[in-house]
Order: C-alpha cells, then structure tokens, then sequence
C-alpha cells in the first residue's frame, strides 16, 4: 500500500529534521573533506527560499528554427541601465527552465540612449552548471561505525553494507550509540532518528523489531545484564562475601558482552581484527583469542581457526594496499 501523499510529506520532514541537527557537525564536515576544502569560517542562512514571487518577463516564445533547434527565446526590454540585470535574467532562467525544460536564450533590448556597461555574463564561479553528488548508500559502513559522535553512527544505517546482515548491523549501531551517548535522553534522541532513518531503506520495522528485543538503556540498574551480573555475583556471595561477589558478578557480566559483541562483529565478516578490537575495548590478542574459541565452538581445529584468522588479516592488509 503506497503512503499517502500527507504522510509521504510528513515523512519527508522528519528525515530533513534529523539531517539538519546533524548537517553542521557531520555532514558539513564529510563535504569539506570530500571536496578539499579548508572551512574556516561558516554562518547558517535563512532556509526559507521565497518562491511565490510573481515574474512578469517582457517577451517569452517557443521556437523551433530550420537547424532543428528546440528552444526558448526570451526577450527584455530595458530603458534603463540596472546594475542586478544579469543576476535578474539568471532568476528568470531557473523559474522558465523548470517549467519548459528546454534551452533558453535569453536577449535584453537597451533602448536608452548611449552605451550601457551592463554585465551580460556571470563569472564562472556564480554560474550554474549543476551539483555534485553524493550518495551515502556509496560510503563504507566503517566511515561512520566507527565514530565517536552519535550524529554520524546513526548515519550508518544508510550506508554500503551487505544487506543480508542488516540485523548485525542494526544492533551494531544500536551498541555503538550506547557506548558513546552520554545519558539515557540522548541515546533515546539518536535511537529515534535510527528508526526515522531507516524508513528511507525501508529498513523500520526490522529496526523497531531489534530496537524493542535489545535492553536500550544507559542506566544499568535497569539493564538486563547487569540484573543478571548481579544475581550472580550475589549467589557466589554467599560464599565470597556479597560485596566481592556481586563485584565479580558485574566484571563476568563485562567480560561475556565483550565476548558475544566479538563475535558478532566477526561473523559480520567487514571489519579487521585491529577495528574490531577498537570497537569492544579488547586487546588483539583477546580479540583473537575469542575468536579461535568461537571457531572451535563451531567443530574447527585450533590449527585450521589460527589459517582461519590468518586468510582474514591477508584479507584486509590487501584491501588497505
């Protein structure tokens, strides 16, 4: 069933809502480095461009001519010299070239007397010839994964990924914003710009079914893991002392996330074993510890899981040359 045209709107809104709040701390930034530029100085600007202006122009007709030429031809008449004519003529030719789609030539008729310096032409640089473009869905998941900043890891659900691991995916970002959201209503903030976002890919309702099954909690005496960590760090208090076993319950607890997040992001198969122990906190040596138990979990000899591991890190050393 196709959305109606108020909720398409709607929608619409809610995505520019989201991609402005982030424009000037992510976006602004990946334009600046794609295009090599040195920004050292930026001001926001009305957003609003008015575009009921009423534009009489003096002459306008459609010509085809014995070349085969297609086109418009637009005449101005002019008694006066006007310094803004040429930035005039330029705003009648976006408001004429939407509507016709078709190449316009443009003329202006001075009829005052003498020799008028009017610009005829705009330089190079004001003249439009059309827009770069670029397209996020083209950009490595990596490039935003591994942020700090939950502006741009919310981005990553509209990125390069395989989308036979969507549910990896969406968790990992889900993982990431916990870790780098500094309390429960920010991280709420970016979960729900995720779950905006991903309607653009048509991604929203395995994102809400995953938001909804994960524990998405900043407080952790209200996440699950830690009400588990806790159980059992107090059942073995009993017989260590219930502060040093609740201790020992919630670095257990640690350790395990630690433990199924590396392996998860190992079944992913796009990250290396470098980016995969920035991302869970772990040395490479744990990092690659914890996978070699996961691959013998899976019936694969220590031998075969070290080749394993090795084919993995040639994979990558050869992607970065």
């Amino acid at each position: 069933m196709e959305p109606s045209p108020d909720q398409s709107n709607k929608e619409a809104k809610a995505y520019d809502k989201i991609l402005k709040e982030n424009f000037r701390s992510i976006l602004l930034p990946i334009i600046a480095k794609r295009e090599n530029i040195e920004i050292v100085a930026a001001r926001p600007l009305p957003e609003e461009i008015n575009t009921t202006i009423n534009r009489n122009v003096d002459f306008l007709m459609e010509v085809l001519d014995a070349k085969g030429d297609h086109f418009i031809l637009h005449i101005e008449f002019q008694t006066e010299a006007e310094a803004e004519m040429v930035f005039r003529v330029g705003e009648y030719h976006g408001f004429s070239q939407r509507q016709y789609k078709l190449e316009i030539r443009h003329f202006v008729v001075y009829l005052a007397k003498g020799k008028t310096k009017m610009a005829t032409n705009l330089p190079k640089n004001l003249q439009y010839s059309g827009y770069k473009l670029i397209q996020l869905s083209q950009i490595p998941i990596d490039q935003f994964i591994e942020s700090d900043l939950p502006e741009e890891i919310v981005l990553a659900i509209l990125s390069k990924f395989p989308k036979t691991k969507l549910d990896g995916i969406i968790r990992l970002i889900l993982q990431r914003l916990q870790k780098v959201c500094q309390n429960q209503a920010e991280l709420e903030k970016f979960i729900y710009q995720l779950t905006i976002l991903s309607q653009i890919r048509k991604f929203d309702l395995q994102t809400q079914k995953i938001v909804k099954a994960m524990p998405i909690t900043l407080d952790i005496t209200q996440n699950a893991f830690y009400k588990d960590a806790l159980k059992k760090g107090w059942q073995e208090g009993h017989e260590q002392g219930i502060e040093q076993g609740i201790e020992q319950g919630i670095e257990q607890g640690i350790e395990r996330e630690k433990r199924d997040f590396t392996q998860k992001l190992w079944i992913l198969q796009e990250f290396s074993i470098e980016k995969i122990a920035l991302l869970v906190d772990l040395s490479l040596e744990e990092v690659t510890t914890i996978i070699v138990d996961h691959l013998k979990a899976e019936g694969i000899s220590e031998v075969d899981a070290v080749h394993t591991i090795e084919i993995y890190l040639a994979k990558f050393e050869a992607i970065q040359k």
